[in-house]
């Protein structure tokens, strides 16, 4: 089902967790994006009281505002529970963010990176609702999933137990195959390497599977790797390397992907028992990483630095408040540039 937004941008829903691959696209390169200028984090306050709200932080090496909250759009509402968005900000500079609890979804315009505009903000269409995640196609338009039917948050199709990759035909949505994944796994997020054809998914058990015969019509799914403990979440391709958050074992690794026979660890980052990397997004060289919003997290994120050429992952000590000790940038704070209200828990950043 499509249908069409304001500035002309149109998307695809789908009510499963999708794989869409039947055009062979290869992905922009990261090392050929040019740095960001600012980052996006779509933010929600903590207690619920006040209004959620996107943040825009200042990455220029220059001056002293580098990792500093420069600007804040409230959205208007608050509860929403801010969740995913676009992992990538395209070149329209519109940028999809969901609510998830409050089952609603808002385009920001970021054409004027330090004054957001709300365009649009919606629920489920149908009976489709609780949108999850969002992929930018090579066309200008983002295919998404929702994750139920019904303001119930019923689960959508039958046997719905999270252990399930579906792969559908990208030119008419049709679904090629259902392919059950070992009890418990959770897939989380596939991913299209660079060479446009292989396609990896994520699970919460740290396994990497490869879905083969993307182009006949029986998809498998063979294991490449396995990392421990479980709690592997977003993941990133940067070049040869992939790169998991394991909020389990609070650390960032990456791996060597050039020959999927022979996956190999090159490279990790660890923090302390307070931070559980979840949300990692790129803009070629720098990573952000976010805790999951649980109890036992800070509310905090942090910049790394990758090499393309080793996969090699440092911590960004530069990246932190102003007089403070620590690396990163506390949500934990009374005050922002729209008013005091207090602590705030940001979730899906994106460079732009």
């Amino acid at each position: 089902m499509q249908f069409r937004l304001p500035r002309q941008a149109t998307l695809a829903f789908l009510a499963f967790t999708a794989l869409a691959c039947d055009r062979h696209t290869v992905p922009t390169r990261n090392a050929e994006r040019p740095p960001a200028r600012y980052l996006l984090a779509w933010t929600g306050d903590e207690d619920r009281a006040h209004e959620d709200f996107l943040a825009v932080v200042d990455l220029a090496r220059d001056g002293d505002r580098y990792g500093t909250i420069v600007a804040t759009t409230p959205v208007g509402e608050k509860g929403l529970w801010p969740h995913h968005t676009e992992h990538e900000l395209d070149t329209s500079r519109m940028l999809f963010a969901n609510g998830y609890s409050a089952n609603r979804t808002l385009l920001f315009d970021l054409h004027d990176a330090l004054h957001p505009k709300k365009v649009e903000r919606f629920n489920g269409f149908a009976d489709s609702t609780f949108l999850h995640s969002l992929t930018r196609l090579p066309n200008g338009h983002s295919i998404a999933t929702f994750q139920a039917h019904g303001e119930n948050n019923i689960a959508p199709g039958h046997e719905h137990n999270g252990n399930q990759v579906q792969v559908f035909r990208l030119s008419d949505l049709s679904l090629i195959k259902t392919i059950k994944l070992p009890a418990n796994d959770g897939p989380n997020e596939p991913r299209l390497l660079p060479d446009g054809r292989t396609v990896l998914v994520n699970t919460v058990e740290c396994r990497p599977y490869q879905v083969t015969d993307l182009a006949g019509t029986n998809p498998q799914l063979d294991l490449v790797h396995q990392e421990s403990p479980r709690g592997c979440a977003m993941p990133l391709v940067m070049g040869k390397y992939w790169v998991q958050a394991n909020a389990a074992d609070h650390s960032v690794f990456s791996l060597d992907i050039s020959d999927l026979k022979n996956v190999r660890r090159v490279s990790s980052v660890s923090s302390d028992e307070k931070q559980r990397p979840y949300w990692l997004a790129t803009d070629g060289t720098r990573i952000v990483v976010v805790n999951e919003p649980s109890p036992t997290a800070e509310r905090r994120m942090w910049m790394l630095q990758v090499s393309q050429t080793t996969g090699r992952i440092t911590l960004d000590s530069a990246f932190r408040d102003a007089g403070s000790r620590r690396p990163g940038l506390a949500f934990d704070r009374p005050n922002r540039p729209h008013g005091a209200t207090g602590n705030a828990v940001p979730h899906g950043p994106v460079f732009g």
